[in-house]
């Protein structure tokens, strides 16, 4: 758009030219839009912690807690290949500390194995060996099979 007014070089002004203020341009504040509730990470709030019973355990199917009968814990311990030693509560214990030690240790398996699979390791190029001159005149007559020495098969 053409302004009505000319500069000092008798040119007309377009809007484009004139300088609105001398003040810098502030950011304008972008707005949000809200995620697909499949995708979205939920807020810090909504966050549920799964609570950890420690008074029951699961061993083969069958879940212990500290008012079963002592047999009961006694069989997981087994099933666990613990001891079956002691008081109903020591065998509680022992089953407790086995499963979180086994959770521990396979969570530490599947990280290493990740970053195991992520890795990656160069692989050289293997070094030709030269052939004795009887081989080099034999292969020379039909160049079967393919030979990283000779020329001819690279080149082909």
């Amino acid at each position: 758009m053409v302004s009505e007014l000319l500069n000092d070089d008798r040119r007309p002004i377009f809007d484009d030219d004139v300088e609105e203020s001398e003040e810098p341009h502030q950011p304008q504040p972008v707005e949000e839009t809200p995620a697909d509730v499949p995708d979205a990470e939920p807020l810090q709030e909504d966050r549920v912690i799964p609570y950890a019973d420690e008074t029951s355990i699961t061993a083969d199917g069958i879940t212990f807690t500290h008012d079963s009968p002592l047999r009961g814990p006694r069989a997981g311990c087994t099933s666990l290949g613990l001891s079956t030693r002691g008081s109903k509560k020591d065998c509680m214990k022992r089953m407790i500390e086995f499963v979180k030690a086994r959770e521990l240790m396979e969570a530490q398996a599947v990280e290493a194995k990740l970053k195991q699979d992520c890795e990656r390791h160069a692989i050289p190029q293997r070094k030709p060996v030269e052939p004795s001159e009887a081989v080099r005149d034999a292969h020379n007559l039909t160049h079967e099979p393919y030979e990283t020495w000779c020329s001819l098969c690279v080149a082909h």
